[in-house]
């Protein structure tokens, strides 16, 4: 689509994405501003594509993009378009959801327990509740991308290695769904032709997220391991969203330079770490298939991963190693605020860690 963006009153000249996109939604929000369109559905058309896709050129535009969807929402309200939705239900969860993360009297001082979770009902029986069954399978694989951002936001989890963690336990489903939905968010963004939603870069940042935290905080090898891949393939799926949504090139390089980092904090160790002593059992070679073909007829996401060659640089020493002048506290506090919708999200301060080096 890039050898398209040009514009008649712009010259001949080809046009970078961000320039286009600022040409295009200025000159529809002032169409907007007066009487010329008079269809109302029409109109809120308009309001929601720009709510999604206008990017703030300033900081005094931040609020933007959240005040036109909001004037596109009172519009769906007035006329009742809200109703038997399926996308719409997907954000009526979500804004429950957002309740879990609003500032509120602590359990202390209210005397209630705070709810940490929200359960949300299947998906498959929101689209048969929503009568969506003969939606085209692109558009649902879409809005289940959504879903499962919502169902990572659903989960508010405090930070490992805070006090709050180590006081606090989680539901035992919480882990579970938080790593599923950031699996199946991984796998609709490489396998299923989705919808250009920005959802799909915030949702593929969440997942980002998960990973992390897992490749950070778990003690077994084998998990730190996966989470290690999966978060390399989230990274470089980010990577090409950059190009369009700032907020995704931020998180991309966030975690290359994790990455980078790892590997020379990784090296490092590996020259100071003495050599194996000799006599020492060799691993035992995994069993062979025994129909090789049966494998790769199977689609895949991922391919199978040796564990024992990813486990020199995935134990938690790797991060006690990194060099200090990385500010490695900072890259966390961007990568754990993607999980928590009550942190203001700094994307200038945050971009100037995510320049490799």
């Amino acid at each position: 689509m890039a050898r398209y963006l040009h514009l008649q009153n712009k010259g001949d000249d080809l046009l970078p994405c961000q320039d286009f996109m600022q040409s295009i939604s200025s000159a529809v929000r002032a169409i907007l501003e007066t009487s010329i369109i008079t269809d109302r559905v029409l109109h809120i058309r308009a309001l929601i594509l720009l709510s999604l896709y206008t990017q703030p050129s300033s900081s005094e535009e931040a609020d933007l993009p959240a005040q036109l969807g909001g004037r596109a929402i009172h519009h769906i309200q007035t006329l009742g378009l809200h109703l038997l939705r399926l996308f719409l239900s997907v954000v009526q969860w979500l804004d429950q959801v957002i309740e879990l993360y609003r500032p509120g009297p602590s359990a202390e001082a209210s005397g209630l327990d705070k709810i940490a979770y929200i359960d949300l009902p299947v998906l498959e029986a929101m689209i048969v509740n929503a009568d969506a069954l003969k939606v085209p399978g692109s558009l649902i694989a879409t809005i289940e991308t959504f879903y499962h951002a919502v169902i990572i936001l659903s989960c508010r989890l405090p930070r490992p290695g805070t006090l709050t963690a180590a006081s606090t336990l989680p539901p035992p489903s919480a882990n579970a769904r938080r790593s599923l939905a950031a699996e199946r968010i991984a796998c609709a963004v490489l396998r299923d032709h989705l919808s250009p939603m920005p959802f799909v870069p915030y949702a593929v940042c969440l997942a980002l997220s998960v990973e992390y935290r897992k490749m950070r905080h778990s003690r077994l090898p084998m998990f730190r391991s996966r989470a290690m891949h999966a978060f390399r393939r989230n990274c470089e799926m980010l990577r090409k969203f950059g190009d369009y949504f700032w907020s995704a090139n931020v998180v991309a390089g966030l975690g290359e330079r994790v990455l980078k980092e790892m590997e020379r904090a990784a090296n490092t160790l590996t020259r100071e770490s003495p050599p194996p002593v000799e006599g020492t059992p060799a691993l035992v070679n995994p069993v062979a298939v025994t129909n090789p073909s049966m494998v790769n007829a199977v689609p895949s996401v991922e391919q199978a991963v040796d564990f024992s060659l990813i486990d020199a640089i995935s134990g938690a020493d790797v991060f006690g190693a990194i060099d200090p002048s990385f500010n490695l506290g900072a890259v966390e506090d961007a990568l754990e605020a993607n999980l928590d919708i009550g942190l203001p999200m700094n994307w200038v301060d945050w971009g100037q860690y995510a320049t490799l080096s």
